[in-house]
């Protein structure tokens, strides 16, 4: 059966030690997830019956009206569509088979150090499954199109739907394949919060990732909380890549009285 996984701590998968005794100090103690904030894309025809006059100059106002400002991101590979970069705060999940191969590619990236939480419990957190579109289907994709729509012809009334459209396409799009645009073109922006360093949402990957393989499933957050509390009947598992740390890991659960179960992989 296919789990959901946030993988912890993965600028330091190179360290398996110092990945644990994060663990212990920034989510056990506390029983929470930090919230982070990513960039994400809203694409935009740039044909000239399409939304924008300029592809190279605008930007996405908190109403979710496109105005034209600054030069943004523009990819090559979609020719047709320029995207909107916007913040959202969020906690992501990868969904998969335990010990699969598909489990294994992202290790590679995050580390092994994941943990494992009932479904039910992030479904009550508001847990979105991400969608991915190509230069192929991007054209019909339902969602898009109604915010497109709603763009061109902007009437007071629609305000609302196209705020909530911005919102839900940041979320739940997301382009199927890295290109070089998205790294060469966007700012990088680092910062360090709970001893995990955050980097720009596209710049740590190769060009060509191909990000349906993470199956993705996203939180949101749209209040002010830093965190996302859990109870221990919440957490189902946690991963460890060794068995020198699923023995210290199992000592210090013992004071749990639900204890997740912990595994090797």
């Amino acid at each position: 059966m296919d789990k959901l996984i946030h993988f912890a701590f993965g600028s330091d998968k190179l360290n398996p030690n110092l990945q644990y005794s994060k663990l212990l100090n920034f989510i056990l103690q506390y029983r929470r997830l930090k919230i982070s904030k990513n960039e994400e894309f809203i694409p935009v025809p740039t044909k000239p019956n399409g939304i924008l006059l300029n592809p190279n100059h605008f930007t996405l106002n908190w109403n979710g009206h496109i105005s034209q400002v600054m030069p943004k991101t523009y990819s090559k590979k979609f020719g047709d569509y320029a995207f909107l970069p916007h913040p959202v705060r969020m906690i992501c999940f990868i969904k998969c088979k335990l010990n699969s191969k598909e489990m294994h590619h992202h290790s590679i990236r995050y580390g092994k150090m994941g943990l494992i939480f009932k479904e039910e419990f992030l479904q009550q957190n508001g847990l979105k499954k991400v969608a991915y579109y190509t230069n192929n289907d991007i054209a019909k994709d339902p969602l898009l199109k109604e915010y497109w729509a709603l763009s061109r012809n902007t009437k007071p009334e629609d305000a609302n739907r196209l705020k909530e459209l911005a919102k839900e396409i940041c979320l739940t799009r997301k382009p199927a394949l890295q290109y070089e645009d998205f790294r060469s073109e966007a700012s990088t922006v680092i910062s360090v919060s709970d001893g995990q360093i955050s980097l720009y949402q596209y710049d740590r990957y190769e060009d060509g990732y191909d990000f349906r393989r993470e199956n993705e499933y996203r939180i949101p957050f749209t209040t002010p909380d830093e965190y996302m509390y859990f109870e221990e009947q919440d957490l189902l598992g946690i991963t460890v890549p060794n068995h020198k740390i699923a023995k210290k890991l199992s000592e210090y659960l013992v004071g749990w009285t639900k204890r997740p179960e912990v595994i090797i992989f």
